[in-house]
């Protein structure tokens, strides 16, 4: 047997639809007993008004005329004719469907009526006796008739300038009910719309994976407390390395270290959370630009905020970086501007020599540092004779396991103040077409090894060897790093089939099945770290050279790995 389970939603559409339906009916119906009511009453009154004119005009004119061939005013003809024009009349009251309406609700009426015709009818033998009319029998008759006029004036006056009939009463009532009905369905209806309307407002600014508001209740929370110059400040929030999580072990992993992180968010004291989207969250709290307040605020997020997830299958981690603008009356903002300035400040945090919490006033003097660095580095590529103001460092990286030099390793520095300057950097800048084959042609200058350029994606490789750097390739002067083959496109593997170009892989187990048409162009392992096991050591070593690939160490590394 089938059982039918039907969620709450469906319930509430089940008995939206069945009050709508409701509704409807009692609308249907209310408007026909409307209609009824108008038809009954037309006819009703039109009928009652016409009949009784009729009958008392009638009356009316047969005792006078009575009174005038009394008098010998007028002929036995005309009397005989008003008197059959009378009896007529009464009849069809009597009989006539037009007046049953009338008869049946006001017996009063109808008795008055057969009364009347009843004393008229006895006068039959008189009219054909007229000797009789003169006499005091039929004068009798005719006080009688007066008396049965004047009651029967009463009651038709009591109908017609009192109350509507005994149905068009009921009919009001059945109408009354109705419209009551169609009142408390229309409140409902109303109520349930309104409902409805909230709840979809509502999840129009709720983030459907991590419950918290979206950007578009921040932007709300933000202009609503601008708008009464309350002082606000907003942490902009993102998790190291959550893509490597996404990318080695899994988008179901990381969804669920985004729900664990957006709990933690909500119990979070004294601020609202939200999220932007992806790994990057805001927390809007009511600081004021006091720096060392903001420094503490930014330390006590960072200490509450970070976590270890654990699950069945993995154990790791979690940090966060964070940017903080602020608003407050020597500082005032739009939700925008305020925005922007703590995603600006967040995006500092990314930067090699930068903390993990940047205040947006400390982005501003590295923004004036990165424009004069800029400047820097575009007078120097538009004079070669001008002294570069970046190091070359070129770090040795050794074979394993004789631990002799392979490759130098290229590193950047800044020469003002000996900061590292990235290729991330290079790239927002849009320079790194232009200084990376000239830093490259001067490395190569400087030793006999191969030098080793790290890069981010395969991408970077193709835009490269469109420029010098491709004869200092073909040469086997130069090869490329990448972080993984993750994302690597078969067009991109054979580009790196066709040029011959040497890799030096970061990490070979990246989670994923290994492209083993790529892997023919893999060279060198170079880890970034080694694990504390020997045994683990030994194992990845081993996969290395399954793989066809050298590991590379630099020297601290090597001489761990003895």
């Amino acid at each position: 047997m089938i059982q039918l389970r039907l969620s709450k939603q469906h319930i509430i559409n089940i008995i939206f639809l069945a009050l709508l339906a409701l509704f409807t009916a009692s609308l249907l119906w209310s408007s026909y007993l409307q209609k009824e009511n108008e038809n009954n009453i037309d006819t009703f009154y039109r009928s009652t008004s016409w009949y009784s004119n009729r009958i008392l005009y009638q009356s009316e004119t047969f005792l006078y005329q009575a009174r005038l061939y009394q008098l010998n005013g007028v002929e036995l003809a005309e009397l005989s004719q008003s008197y059959d024009l009378l009896w007529n009349r009464l009849d069809i009251f009597l009989e006539s469907d037009e007046t049953e309406i009338l008869r049946a609700n006001h017996p009063d009426v109808e008795q008055g009526v057969a009364n009347l015709f009843n004393t008229i009818k006895t006068m039959d033998e008189d009219l054909i006796h007229p000797e009789q009319l003169q006499k005091a029998a039929f004068q009798q008759k005719i006080l009688q008739t007066k008396a049965n006029l004047l009651v029967l004036n009463y009651a038709l006056s009591q109908v017609l300038s009192g109350t509507i009939s005994q149905g068009v009463r009921s009919n009001n009532d059945l109408m009354q009910f109705w419209q009551l009905i169609m009142f408390i369905i229309s409140l409902l209806l109303v109520t349930a719309l309104l409902r409805t309307t909230q709840r979809s407002s509502n999840l129009a600014k709720q983030d459907p994976l991590t419950k918290l508001g979206n950007r578009r209740a921040l932007d709300q929370y933000l202009q609503q407390k601008l708008s009464k110059n309350h002082p606000i400040s907003v942490a902009a929030i993102d998790l190291k390395r959550f893509k490597l999580i996404n990318d080695e072990i899994g988008y179901h992993v990381g969804d669920r270290v985004l729900i664990s992180f957006a709990e933690k968010l909500s119990q979070y004291k004294d601020a609202v959370a939200f999220r932007l989207g992806g790994d990057e969250f805001v927390l809007a709290g009511p600081y004021s630009g006091d720096l060392e307040t903001l420094k503490a605020w930014g330390q006590k997020i960072k200490q509450q905020l970070s976590f270890d997830f654990q699950s069945r299958e993995r154990s790791f981690p979690v940090s966060i970086r964070l940017g903080i603008a602020f608003s407050d009356t020597q500082n005032q903002l739009n939700a925008e501007e305020l925005l922007a300035q703590a995603i600006q400040s967040l995006n500092e945090t990314k930067q090699p020599t930068a903390s993990d919490c940047v205040l947006y006033p400390e982005t501003i003097s590295r923004y004036n540092n990165n424009l004069v660095r800029l400047q820097q580095i575009t007078h120097w590529l538009e004079d070669d004779n001008r002294l570069s103001p970046l190091n070359i460092n070129l770090e040795p990286l050794y074979r394993q396991p004789d631990n002799q030099p392979e490759v130098m390793l290229l590193n950047l520095t800044w020469r003002q103040d000996e900061s590292i300057c990235s290729l991330d950097w290079l790239a927002e800048q849009r320079l790194y077409l232009q200084v990376l084959p000239k830093v490259l042609e001067q490395s190569c200058q400087q030793t006999s090894l191969p030098v080793l350029l790290k890069l981010k994606t395969s991408h970077q490789i193709g835009q490269l060897l469109q420029t010098k750097v491709y004869d200092l390739q073909q040469q086997q002067k130069v090869l490329f790093g990448l972080p993984s083959l993750v994302g690597v496109t078969s067009h991109q593997i054979n580009l790196l089939q066709q040029h011959q170009i040497k890799i030096a892989l970061e990490r070979i187990n990246s989670g994923e099945e290994p492209n083993y048409k790529a892997l023919e162009q893999i060279c060198y392992w170079v880890p970034k770290g080694l694990p504390d096991s020997e045994q683990k050591k030994e194992a990845l070593f081993q996969l290395a050279n399954a793989f066809n690939q050298v590991t590379l160490l630099p020297l601290a590394l090597a001489e761990l790995s003895k």
